[in-house]
């Protein structure tokens, strides 16, 4: 199970016989905050997927639980029909209903993986959240940087997406040819890597088509189902609830932090500690909660709107520090007793209660609010609280 709300298995393959066709049937289940523009899903880069292949959608239903697949479901390809005949599926965003690439076709778009790898893009591809390899998925964007060659594994469909739903898809694919010096007929039951697509088109930015995966950035492997013991209940109508965990755990965050807060001002807790560590920590906690795109879309906002120094301008905190005199600040600087050079003091107070701040933020954003740490109504309210004589020369 994905934390933030994808979940998928594989329930049958027809035939794992090397280079033979095969039926593929997955159930997913979106995540429950966003309606996604569009599922990519990639089998193995030792698969070709295109229709030149023998690639062909043949089923997609939406609704049912994998107790009952039939019940309350609705299929949305009838017999014989080409997706792009299909009312589910759409062509905004300049794109065709359904579209065949790699890993790199979507996720070279996404900013987060221009800065996510070690030397060579996708090079931090290793596990999903449940620590299922990846690798396998993305040997193929790795050797062809280009969206446009000419061997395909992954196909992206662009259509009505709900939040929260569960879907069950059926298409054919042709396995691919024994590895040399292989002895037997048969193959390995092979994973199916998924993951939501919100899009943002040329209208929006300046050069074609930008993707955001959203919840985890690495996506989901979805086992064959023996390995999966988590049920997929999402009617058309019901479109998954939040469980009643989300709001509980929403809850404790907010009076974990608020009382953070409190802490803070009362000298309890370090700002230091506060400033370095506890967005990491809300981040971790709050993992059911997040998802990665939202995070990064918030901080922008926050920080280029909501963002505000209710200090003075003559304030000692924004020049000298709260107490100016000790170990000889001067000018706005101190002695480091370690170096001996001067060094600019710093105020950790501020950015510890914009920290926080910024947390009750994430919570609002999620559905949960926290006016505690960030109150919508009064959004500019201070939250510094009053000087003291406390001691904040200390190097950066």
């Amino acid at each position: 199970m994905d934390l933030s709300g994808l979940l998928c298995r594989v329930i049958v393959y027809t035939n794992l016989t090397y280079d033979a066709v095969n039926t593929v049937t997955l159930e997913l289940a979106t995540p429950r905050f966003v309606d996604p523009h569009g599922m990519q899903l990639c089998m193995p880069s030792s698969y070709t997927v295109d229709s030149d292949h023998g690639f062909a959608l043949t089923s997609l239903q939406e609704g049912g639980n994998q107790t009952s697949p039939g019940s309350d479901t609705v299929e949305l390809i009838p017999s014989g029909a080409a997706p792009a005949d299909v009312n589910f599926f759409s062509t905004a965003a300049e794109h065709q209903p359904m579209q065949f690439g790699t890993l790199n076709s979507t996720l070279a778009t996404d900013r987060y993986f221009s800065r996510s790898f070690i030397i060579k893009r996708y090079d931090d591809f290793i596990q999903d959240v449940n620590g299922a390899p990846l690798q396998v998925f993305v040997a193929a964007a790795l050797l062809n940087s280009s969206a446009s060659q000419s061997s395909s594994n992954c196909f992206l469909l662009t259509g009505k997406w709900k939040a929260g739903t569960r879907y069950q898809l059926t298409w054919s694919v042709r396995n691919p040819a024994a590895p040399a010096g292989s002895t037997s007929a048969t193959m390995p039951a092979p994973a199916v890597w998924i993951a939501p697509l919100t899009y943002l088109s040329s209208s929006d930015i300046s050069q074609g088509i930008r993707y955001i995966v959203r919840g985890d950035k690495y996506g989901l492997s979805c086992p064959l189902r023996s390995a999966t013991t988590a049920v997929l209940t999402c009617s058309p109508a019901a479109n998954c609830p939040n469980p009643p965990y989300a709001a509980s755990l929403g809850a404790e965050l907010c009076a974990n932090f608020t009382q953070a807060s409190i802490e803070l001002h009362n000298g309890q807790l370090s700002d230091a500690i506060v400033g370095e560590e506890y967005l990491n920590a809300y981040v971790e906690r709050a993992s059911y909660l997040n998802d990665t795109g939202m995070m990064l879309e918030a901080n922008e906002t926050f920080w280029s709107t909501l963002y505000f120094d209710e200090r003075h301008l003559a304030s000692p905190t924004r020049q000298h520090g709260l107490w100016p005199n000790c170990n000889r600040c001067q000018d706005g600087q101190f002695t480091d007793l370690w170096t001996g050079n001067q060094v600019p003091v710093y105020d950790r107070r501020f950015k510890a209660v914009h920290t926080l701040r910024f947390i009750g933020y994430l919570l609002l954003q999620n559905g949960y609010p926290c006016p505690a740490l960030f109150d919508p109504n009064d959004a500019f309210k201070g939250i510094y609280g009053k000087y003291n004589a406390a001691h904040i020369c200390k190097p950066l």
